[in-house]
This record gives C-alpha cells, structure tokens and sequence, in this order.
C-alpha cells in the first residue's frame, strides 16, 4: 500500500499497521490515565499524568507490543473550560517510562482564571474518560497566590501516606520538651562555624508567608539554589512563621560528638553529624526549573534510557565523573586493567592533578548515554554522589558503594532489591559484576525495582512533599518567636502580572 493510500485511512486503521499483525492492538478507551495532573488545585511548576497503555481486554501492554510514541502520537490539549477554541499557554511533551508507562507532562505560562479541560489524544484518538475537566483555577509557577496553609496543602496533596524514615530520625533529636530554640541554635553556630572561608549559611526568617535572611560566609552565592526553592514553597502554601539555618555547602555541620546538636537544614547528611536532611538540589532544582532551565530530570533520564533495552545494553559497568574520591580513581585505574569489565574514565581533575596513571581526561557523557551499559557505578564524591536518584531512573543495576554520607531517601532502599551494595574500598566490585552477568534475569529485575523507587517516591510531588513536612515538623518544634531583624535581606517573589489573587469561580471550594 502506498503513502497516499496510507493517508487515506483513519487514525485506529492507521494504528493497526503500527503494532505487529500478531501482537494485542492497544484500545486508547482502555487506557488507565492517573495522576496529580488531572486535578487542577494541585500546585506544581510542571503538572504530571501517567497513561498506562492496555489492549481491549484491559491487559497491560509493554513496550514490545507498543509502536514508537512521541509527542505527535501521544498528547495532551489544554483549554479554558467553555471557551475550547481559545488553546492556553504552555508547554507538553510525552515521555516514556517502560513497561507501557508514558507520563504526560505540562508547564503553565499563564494562570489560568477559570476552569480547565484537558484532553489526553493516543494517535488523534480520545483516550480513556478524555476530556477531563480541571477545577480552577490553574496557577502557573509564577503565581504567587497560595490558597492554603502548609497543614492543608499537605493533607491535599495526600503527603502523609509518604512514611518517610529519614524525616523521622532527623526530628528524633530535637523532639523534646526543649525543642527547639533559634537564640541559643545562632550563638552556637556562630561560634562553631567561624572560618568563614570554610563555612557558608543562611539564617533564613518567613514571617507573614514573606522570606527573609541574613547569610555568614565567603560563598554565599548558592543561595541561587536555595532563594528559589523556598519562595516557590511559599508560592504553594501560607508557612507557619519560620526561623532556621541553611546550610549552602555539601558538607553537613552539626557533629553529633558536639552538644548541643543543632538542627541545621543541609542537603545531605552523614553517620556522624545531626543536621535535618532535605532532598538534594540537584532534585529540588529538578523539580522547580523541570522544563525550563533543566533539561535532566528523573522523568528525562528514565525516558532517555528506554532507548537501550535491556537485552541490547552491554554487560560491563560504567562510571563517569571527576576526580573528587580516590575511589574513583581505583575504578578507572581497574578499568584501564580490565576494560571488558569496566568502563571508568574522569571528566575533570581537579584534587589529584599529580596523578599521571589514570589516562586522557574524557568528554561529559549525556545522561540517558550511560544506559548503553547494563551495570552503574556509584561511587561517593565529596559527600554523597547527588547523582544516585538519577542512576536509578535508567533501570540499570547500580552497584552503590558503602558510605558515611546519604541523601534523603537512603533509608528507604532496600540492597539487593533496588541496588547492589559495595564495600566501600571497591573490593567485592569483581565479584559483584561477576554475579550480576551470571544472573541476568535478577540484575535486570534489580534495574527494574530501581526505577519504580525513583518513580514512587521521588517524582515531583513527593520532593515538594518532603519539603513541605520538613518546614511542618521543624515549625512544631520551634519554641521561640520569630521577628525579622532590620539587618535581613528580604527575598521578594518574582512578579507575575497575569495573576490575579481574588478568582473566586465554581472551583474554589468553601474551606479553601
């Protein structure tokens, strides 16, 4: 049949010749659509669904049966409800998951002042209960109307089904009758950390849902990283006033050896410190700027994997980073040995210059490119290697070294169930690979498990959940006032002109 006969049929005739003639024929009114997407008082810098494909029995398709999905084929329209013909402002793309999951994602450009219909299209086809109808309104990033206070938004957004073992243990600490008192937490710290080359923080007040800080330190520029966080926190929810420190490097501070413990807020913690651990910002910024100025984030990186499938990904482990462990440069000194097992190569020196041994410096490898290999290496930098949740995500085993340092989400793997554990000299490494090539079937099942962890627990709403118990749990325990003193800059939220605070529509509810 030529192209112009072929252009000719209709889109469900056209889909037919996509799937193989033997293969089950996905049924888009089948389809299984969920997600915080699809409701419109959900407030999130980009708006996620997942569409599950299945077949006209309602079975399950993997990626096998599927034909190539791409943002043509699988899409979604937003409009103003009532007013069809008038299309909104914002971004879309599909993005697969594996096992027929594709996520549906969008970024306002405008807040939306009225009810939304979103419909979801599987090659120009309606798919499942599509169109769905969104309550408004639709606040874009920008907006800085938040609705409801932190105790609310949490209940809303279902964050207290989250059990989240690290939180627990951070609070654990400062959970009695004392609480905890920000006087007496300032004083110690700035006796502690008065190297202010060494050390770098940030006193951070909110008062009224407004930010505020003063900020200790030669490198303070990282507040790039962390202003933004906290004002798009605020832009979702009325925060309880708030006074507390920031910790703006990669090392956490408060050693549990030295009394009092101080409860500073720190992007990753350690066996031997105390600090209040919040999800990394490579994550946060990940979820604020998704779709903006980031380009890798955990739903990228998962989609850009499934390029390599597993039985076509090759059967060696790979690493690439720069030289900030000399762990890392026993992996690429044993890659270099045994290069069918292992390959390991710097992107940058930069602590061990003098080293001559470990070969040419290598170009920076795109992301979803590491899962041409079938086994990750992660291996600690300076602290915690920020880039685990983003490892996990390809559906590659990981092989994850023994370490001081953890991120927020440590506690909840399981070894052999969502990563292969290392000794943290690299010594089993061998033995390792050698079970994993054996054991193919289970290495692939390990890869799996990864990236349904990453998938559960650490897509956009569950990060800002996180945050969000953080700042509630920390509010419960604080047990002195809160007044912003003359010296603190006030961080002011961007402006947004199209945003209109007094929308009162058929989709703002009474206890809103």
């Amino acid at each position: 049949m030529g192209l112009s006969a072929l252009l000719l049929l209709p889109a469900f005739c056209l889909l037919s010749f996509a799937v193989a003639a033997s293969g089950p024929l996905p049924d888009p009114a089948n389809f299984l659509v969920f997600g915080p997407g699809l409701d419109g008082r959900r407030t999130l810098p980009v708006r996620y669904l997942f569409v599950q494909m299945r077949d006209t029995a309602g079975r399950q398709l993997d990626d096998a049966s599927l034909p190539e999905v791409d943002s043509d084929a699988l899409r979604l329209e937003l409009s103003a409800a009532g007013s069809e013909d008038r299309r909104l402002r914002y971004t879309s793309e599909a993005l697969r998951l594996g096992g027929g999951l594709y996520v549906l994602r969008y970024r306002l450009h405008e807040t939306v002042h009225s009810d939304a219909s979103l419909s979801v299209f599987y090659f120009g086809m309606p798919v499942a209960q599509s169109p769905y109808r969104l309550s408004g309104p639709l606040r874009d990033e920008q907006c800085n109307c938040p609705q409801m206070d932190l105790s609310g938004w949490l209940d809303y957004h279902g964050c207290r089904s989250f059990n989240y073992s690290q939180l627990e243990a951070d609070f654990a600490r400062f959970s009695g009758p004392a609480g905890i008192q920000m006087p007496i937490v300032a004083a110690e710290a700035a006796k502690r950390f008065d190297n202010d080359g060494a050390y770098a923080y940030c006193r951070y007040v909110i008062k009224d849902n407004e930010l505020y800080r003063s900020c200790f330190g030669k490198h303070t520029g990282f507040t790039f990283m962390s202003d933004p966080l906290l004002l798009s926190l605020l832009r979702k929810f009325r925060a309880p006033d708030l006074d507390f420190i920031l910790n703006l490097g990669d090392w956490p501070l408060s050693r549990l050896d030295r009394l009092p413990h101080l409860p500073i807020l720190s992007w990753c913690g350690s066996r031997h410190t105390s600090d209040i651990v919040l999800p990394t910002y490579e994550l946060t910024e990940a979820t604020v700027s998704m779709m903006d100025r980031i380009y890798n984030d955990l739903m990228r990186t998962a989609h850009d994997s499934m390029r390599y499938r597993w039985p076509n990904r090759l059967s060696r482990a790979f690493f690439r980073g720069r030289d900030s462990n000399k762990r890392r440069l026993e992996l690429v000194q044993l890659s270099m040995a045994k290069p069918d097992l292992v390959d390991a190569r710097l992107t940058n020196m930069f602590f061990f210059q003098h080293e001559k041994s470990l070969g040419d410096i290598v170009k920076h490898v795109p992301l979803g490119d590491f899962f041409k290999y079938k086994y990750q290496v992660s291996i600690d930098g300076t602290v915690a290697a920020y880039r685990l949740p983003f490892l996990l995500a390809g559906g590659s085993p990981v092989l994850k070294q023994d370490s001081d340092y953890y991120e927020h989400f440590y506690r909840d793997l399981e070894p052999m169930k969502h990563y292969v554990p290392l000794r943290e000299d690299l010594g089993d490494l061998e033995e390792r690979l050698a079970w994993l090539r054996a054991h193919d079937s289970q290495a692939e099942k390990i890869g799996e498990s990864g990236r349904q962890f990453v998938l559960n627990r650490l897509m956009p709403e569950q990060v800002l959940c996180y945050l969000g118990q953080v700042l509630e749990r920390y509010g419960q325990l604080l047990r002195s006032p809160v007044a912003v003193s003359q010296s603190y800059e006030h961080i002011k939220q961007p402006s947004d002109s199209n945003c209109r605070c007094d929308w009162t529509g058929p989709g703002v509810r009474d206890e809103l």
